[in-house]
C-alpha cells in the first residue's frame, strides 16, 4: 500500500512550490487542497488556476490522485430552499468538474449538504429533509461527474448531522447507484464520532475511493499525524487491506501559518510515521 499527502501541509505557498516540497520529500502521490483554489474559485477565475495546476503537476511529476472541493457556505448554499441559490451552488460545482476533467485528477471530495435548522420540523422531519436534498443534489451532480468522467467522493462529516455516520453515506451512494460516486473516509472526523475507522472501512466495503488519513483524541479534530492520536492504526491498515484497497491513503494535516518550515518538519515527521505503520 502507498500514501501520499495533501497540499495543506504547505497552504501558506503556490501549488508548483507546494508539489514540489513535496516531490523532494520522496512522496509521488497527493491530494490538491481546496485552500490552494478558494481564491480563485471565490473570484471566478477557476479555469487559470486549473492551467496552472496541470502545468504544476505535469513539471513536478507527481500524481494528484483526488482533489478536494470547495467547503463551508456552499454546504448551506447546496441544502437552500431557494432554488437560484441551490442552483447557483450546483453551477458552481459543475464547474469544478469540467475543469478537473482537463487534468489528471480522477477524484473530487465533497462534504454532504446542510440546511438551516428549521424548527418548524421534528428530528424526523429535519433529517428526511437533509437527506432528500443530498439525494437530489448528488445525483445531479453524479450525473455531470460521469459525463466528465470525475468521480464524485462524499466525505464523512465532523459535525454530528446527516453525513457523520457510515450508513448515510452508504445507503446515499447505494441510492444514487453510479460507478462515479463512492465515499471518501475522513479518519478524525469517524474518530471523533465514537467509530473506529477500520470498521468504517469494512462498512464501506468497495464504496471507498478517497481517504483523509489524519489522528485526534477522539474529543477534537485536531489533524495529527498518524501514531499522535488514539486511533487503531494497525487495525485500520489490515481494514484496507482486507476490502483490497489501492489507491494511495492520503494524510491529511496542516502546516504552518505562514511559516512553512512547519510543513516541512511534519512532512518528514510524516513520513517516518507512514512507514512504520505501512510495514507494520
Amino acid at each position: 500500500m502507498e500514501w501520499g499527502i495533501d497540499t495543506w501541509i504547505f497552504s501558506e505557498v503556490p501549488i508548483q512550490e507546494a508539489l514540489t516540497r513535496i516531490k523532494n520529500n520522496n512522496i509521488r502521490y497527493a491530494e490538491i487542497a481546496y485552500e490552494h483554489l478558494e481564491k480563485s474559485d471565490k473570484n471566478n477565475n477557476l479555469e487559470k488556476q486549473f492551467d496552472e495546476l496541470n502545468e504544476a503537476l505535469a513539471s513536478v511529476d507527481i500524481k494528484a490522485t483526488q482533489i478536494h472541493g470547495p467547503f463551508g457556505e456552499i454546504d448551506y448554499q447546496l441544502g437552500s430552499l431557494n432554488e437560484s441559490v441551490r442552483a447557483g451552488a450546483i453551477k458552481r460545482i459543475i464547474n469544478w468538474i469540467k475543469n478537473i476533467n482537463k487534468t489528471s485528477i480522477e477524484v473530487l471530495v465533497l462534504h454532504t449538504n446542510l440546511i438551516q435548522t428549521d424548527y418548524n420540523l421534528n428530528s424526523e422531519s429535519f433529517l428526511h429533509k437533509i437527506k432528500e436534498i443530498n439525494l437530489i443534489n448528488f445525483s445531479e451532480v453524479v450525473k455531470s461527474a460521469q459525463d466528465f468522467g470525475v468521480k464524485i467522493a462524499i466525505e464523512n462529516r465532523l459535525e454530528q448531522t446527516f453525513g457523520a455516520f457510515p450508513n448515510d453515506l452508504i445507503e446515499l451512494v447505494d441510492e444514487i447507484n453510479n460507478d462515479y460516486v463512492g465515499i471518501c473516509l475522513d479518519t478524525g472526523h469517524a474518530n471523533v464520532n465514537g467509530i473506529q475507522p477500520s470498521k468504517a472501512v469494512r462498512m464501506f466495503e468497495e464504496r471507498l475511493i478517497a481517504t483523509h488519513v489524519h489522528d485526534n483524541n477522539g474529543k477534537e479534530d485536531q489533524h495529527l499525524l498518524p501514531l499522535l492520536g488514539n486511533i487503531k492504526w494497525a487495525d485500520f491498515i489490515a481494514a484496507l487491506n482486507d476490502i483490497h484497497y489501492n489507491i494511495p491513503i492520503i494524510v491529511e494535516t496542516p502546516g504552518g501559518i505562514g511559516d512553512v518550515t512547519v510543513g516541512m518538519n511534519k512532512i518528514k515527521a510524516a513520513s517516518i510515521i507512514m512507514k512504520e505503520i505501512l510495514q507494520g
